[in-house]
């Protein structure tokens, strides 16, 4: 299980606007990095990874594996901002 994670410049400064103890939902997430990411460093108290397509939800979920934290994101599969539960997000990532 991997434990330290580098994000590119750009997701960095994505990241690094998050506010500490959001409910983040990543929308579009593709790999999963920034979910796994927050998750790993203590930033958010509950995150959701979404993606339209399954193959990108399934990077985002081997991503989270990788990192042994997939038990603590709730990866969805929708379009935009439909599969999330009302209340669940009070911060969003669309990058």
């Amino acid at each position: 299980m991997k434990t330290q994670m580098t994000l590119s410049p750009r997701l960095a400064a994505v990241a690094a606007c998050i506010p500490q103890g959001s409910r983040l939902a990543d929308i579009g997430t593709d790999h999963g990095r920034i979910p796994v990411w927050c998750v790993l460093h203590h930033v958010t108290s509950s995150t959701a990874a979404s993606d339209i397509r399954e193959l990108p939800l399934q990077r985002a979920r081997l991503t989270a594996e990788a990192y042994g934290v997939s038990n603590q994101i709730r990866f969805i599969l929708a379009p935009g901002l439909a599969g999330l539960k009302a209340g669940e997000a009070d911060a969003v990532v669309m990058a």
